[in-house]
């Protein structure tokens, strides 16, 4: 059986007048891509922010790479790399100069010449050639793409990935694909990432989760998703209409 790196148990996050994430049981396993499906509103991102540390948990527990409890948190997030929203981006500074603030921020050990793996970085993502650009001139591509550099400063094992393809024109979804795919293949690094883009997802994730007003209504592997969806004769984005439309009339008739 494959390592769980990540385990959820009934997390929840209440604010006053709503429950953005309701009572999330769920678990990645070490080399995963996990596609996180969800209409706007869902709880998608609620649920990123909590397993970085960015929010806190109304209820429920977490575990990363076995480590409970905040502070044993705190050590585990380090193996963490994370877009959540819209990169944090200096936007007078070049691409170079957001990624050296992060590395010194994180005290990230590059190796000798930390210089040379920042610029190895830039070329992966396709940013070398931005010279002294500012961050703030970028197209939405170009910041995504820097967003995802940040992310991976320090090589970490397990990355989010909160619709990391916003912006990209098609050359660029395609680009952003084959990366993920690489890092995945050849550098072992876990991936949760959420995406309207569904046909994209579906060349992409090894698992999925769908999660309809803030529940995890449903996991399925990609092999079992492709079943489902071919005994329906339907793509994923029609089998995902016709489930959150069946919760819906559910909904509708216990009203």
């Amino acid at each position: 059986m494959a390592e769980r790196i990540m385990i959820t148990e009934n997390l929840t996050k209440q604010y006053k007048n709503s429950c953005a994430v309701d009572h999330v049981s769920m678990s990645i396993e070490r080399g995963d891509i996990y596609g996180f499906i969800g209409a706007n509103g869902a709880g998608k991102t609620t649920f990123m922010r909590m397993i970085c540390g960015l929010v806190k948990p109304s209820q429920g527990s977490l575990s990363l790479y076995s480590a409970k409890g905040e502070t044993a948190l705190q050590g585990a997030r380090k193996k963490l790399g994370a877009l959540i929203e819209h990169p944090a981006l200096y936007p007078n500074m070049s691409a170079m100069e957001n990624l050296e603030i992060q590395r010194r921020y994180l005290a990230a050990d590059l190796g000798q010449n930390p210089k040379k793996a920042l610029e190895e970085l830039l070329e992966l993502v396709d940013l070398k050639d931005t010279g002294r650009k500012k961050a703030g001139n970028f197209s939405m591509g170009m910041k995504q793409r820097l967003g995802l550099a940040l992310a991976l400063i320090g090589s970490p094992e397990f990355i989010i990935l909160d619709e990391p393809s916003v912006g990209l024109d098609p050359i660029g979804v395609v680009e952003l694909r084959k990366l993920l795919l690489k890092l995945n293949r050849e550098r072992g690094m876990t991936i949760l990432f959420s995406s309207h883009n569904l046909s994209e997802m579906s060349q992409l994730a090894t698992r999925y989760g769908f999660l309809h007003k803030g529940r995890l209504v449903k996991e399925l592997t990609a092999p079992q998703l492709e079943l489902e969806c071919a005994s329906r004769n339907k793509n994923l984005e029609s089998y995902f209409v016709e489930l959150v439309a069946g919760f819906h009339n559910a909904e509708a008739k216990m009203a």
